[in-house]
């Protein structure tokens, strides 16, 4: 069973290990993609800039600002007694049936303000549109899609308060440190990418890894790189590290309540079936399905990726986990 806590590695990796997970050695840098036999990417290590610099003038801020929010937040006595990790969630469409996903609640604007400050400091800034970059080069068609929705739904909902302006993503999450087991049906759109980035002070050969329960994989995660996955489909866990090191981590993705209220025609799941006829549901089934069909392309082919990338084998099926 999996459980909502972070591993040891020799936990989940190695043939002794309970769970015999496939442990894929990377250092952040260079590019990998994990490729299915049909020759589909599930999969991008998209790396980090090799420049001198980057960890100076963008890791280090970035993880100022990670302390800077962790300090700002106040816990209960409960979750200081659980050792609950600290994840906050911001932007708009997480939840399918808002009336406006542009209006968040009381404590999720509370958090949207927190990461438009996050989202001020230069190194955190590099680090998104690092981000955004890599989506735009490796899977434009997902860039280009998320990007109208975007344009069309600020056209819609003019104040709307997006985490980071500057990213094509509607929300995002901060995750800083603790075990967090993010299941795959907690509001990220299935039928596209999300961007994950790594942040912290830890030696990644020893903790901080990635693991992929869905793919069988457990990924060297270093400081400072990003990955490329469609969190709506495939859960993730980290690995411990090791005493008095930090992890931190943000993940931007794209809500799916933005989605469903567009293609509703600006309505929730619940108001739509409850009042469209039954043309406008035949209709909207129809749409659905080309949208379904269009995002789908969302994910590359191993030949439309540059030809330096190193491809990584996934044949499946993953090993299967007690729920």
């Amino acid at each position: 069973m999996i459980e909502d806590r972070d591993y040891d590695l020799g936990e989940v990796c190695g043939p002794d290990s309970r769970f015999r997970l496939c442990l894929i050695p990377w250092g952040g840098a260079w590019p990998r993609a994990v490729v299915t036999k049909d020759k589909s990417v599930v999969l991008i290590l998209g790396g980090c800039s090799r420049g001198g610099y980057w960890k100076r003038d963008v890791i280090n801020p970035a993880n100022e600002a990670c302390e800077q929010v962790l300090a700002s937040v106040r816990q209960s006595a409960e979750e200081i007694a659980a050792k609950a990790p600290v994840v906050l969630t911001a932007g708009v469409g997480e939840h399918f049936n808002q009336e406006r996903p542009a209006r968040p609640a009381y404590g999720a604007l509370l958090n949207t303000l927190v990461f438009m400050q996050f989202f001020a400091v230069y190194g955190v800034r590099r680090l998104i549109g690092y981000g955004n970059r890599l989506l735009e080069l490796y899977c434009y068609a997902a860039f280009v899609g998320l990007e109208t929705q975007k344009e069309q739904f600020l056209e819609l909902q003019p104040d709307v308060l997006y985490p980071c302006p500057s990213s094509v993503f509607s929300a995002a999450t901060l995750e800083l440190g603790g075990p967090h087991l993010r299941a795959t049906n907690s509001g990220h759109e299935p039928t596209t990418w999300s961007i994950l980035v790594a942040l912290g002070n830890f030696v990644p050969r020893l903790g901080g890894h990635i693991i992929l329960w869905d793919l069988g994989f457990v990924v060297s995660f270093p400081p400072g790189s990003c990955i490329l996955l469609p969190t709506g489909l495939i859960r993730y866990s980290f690995v411990k590290v090791r005493e008095g090191k930090t992890r931190y981590s943000v993940v931007q993705f794209a809500g799916s309540g933005v989605t469903r209220w567009l293609q509703n025609g600006r309505r929730t799941d619940i108001d739509f079936s409850a009042n469209a006829s039954r043309e406008q549901h035949q209709a909207h089934e129809a749409r659905r399905e080309l949208a379904q069909d269009a995002l789908l392309n969302a994910f590359p082919l191993s030949s439309e990726l540059p030809e330096d990338f190193v491809r990584v084998p996934f044949y499946g099926p993953p090993p299967q986990f007690d729920e």
